[in-house]
């Protein structure tokens, strides 16, 4: 081979080694260009991407925060409810101690009264007891006395001396029974003639035509109280004129 072709042949492959370079060249610019573009597009994609999702974070964030508010308002009703369930409830509970205060104090008024009233009652029963415990006895003698006075009296005022006499002893031992008798709370019954007639103290057994109305004429027995009751009542004649007028 001579040395023209050489050089040919070498320059051929030489510009084919260029043309080979510039082809290279080329392509790796494509895909750079095709890398930039492809890295622009999914900027934009995730850019695009963080944009909705960051409006639907603030959307969320958004109805969390009204939700919170809303929350936040119900608590604060709810305190202030609260807060005035513990101002009645206090002001029930000082109205319960006043009440109960009042109602104790009215409770051991009542129960102080009810002894003291139990305790004269008591004390009253015990003095009626000891006053009037022997009054049914003293309504079985009394009118044998009544009658033994009578006797006496009938004698003492007779015309024999020698009953006269007799009664005479009998008249010591009446005044003793008397005494006895004022001792215990027995006192006769003081009426007179002339004076009105009074049935609590008196029964009327005999009347006087002639004699003014409702006036004590005589007393016929004597009447007796034991302390400030009438026991034994006197029967008495009282009268009874211009009672046909009336």
């Amino acid at each position: 081979m001579s040395k023209n072709e050489n050089n040919n042949k070498h320059e051929k492959n030489k510009n084919k080694s260029c043309q080979q370079q510039n082809n290279n060249s080329k392509i790796v610019k494509n895909c750079n260009l095709e890398c930039a573009q492809n890295k622009e597009n999914g900027n934009n994609i995730q850019h695009e991407d963080f944009v909705a999702k960051s409006a639907q974070l603030e959307k969320e964030n958004a109805a969390l925060n009204s939700e919170i508010e809303l929350l936040k308002k119900k608590l604060l009703n709810t305190e202030l409810e609260v807060s005035s369930l513990k101002v009645k409830i206090n002001q029930v509970n000082e109205s319960f101690i006043e009440k109960s205060k009042e109602l104790s104090v009215k409770a051991s008024k009542q129960l102080k009264d009810a002894e003291e009233k139990n305790a004269m009652l008591l004390a009253q029963e015990k003095k009626n007891i000891k006053m009037y415990g022997n009054q049914s006895f003293y309504e079985k003698l009394l009118p044998i006395f009544i009658s033994f006075d009578t006797a006496i009296n009938l004698g003492m005022n007779g015309n024999n001396e020698a009953v006269q006499r007799f009664c005479l002893g009998f008249e010591m031992l009446k005044k003793q029974m008397e005494n006895a008798f004022f001792d215990n709370g027995i006192t006769e019954l003081v009426i007179k003639a002339g004076e009105e007639f009074d049935a609590h103290k008196a029964t009327a057994t005999m009347f006087e035509p002639e004699a003014k109305k409702n006036q004590v004429v005589e007393v016929l027995t004597k009447g007796y109280m034991l302390h400030d009751r009438v026991i034994i009542p006197a029967h008495v004649k009282i009268g009874t004129k211009g009672e046909d007028n009336e």
